[in-house]
């Protein structure tokens, strides 16, 4: 037998130690899908 479920999420952070002038020291997110398989 095989379970499968996908979960999607989404994250926001920001770098708080680069330059202001990175495009990383603003606050901004990714979005992730992760998919979990269960097997026995």
């Amino acid at each position: 037998m095989k379970i499968v479920q996908g979960f999607t999420f989404e994250a926001a952070h920001r770098l708080p130690n680069v330059p202001s002038t990175h495009r990383c020291h603003r606050m901004h997110g990714h979005s992730y899908r992760v998919e979990l398989t269960l097997q026995g």
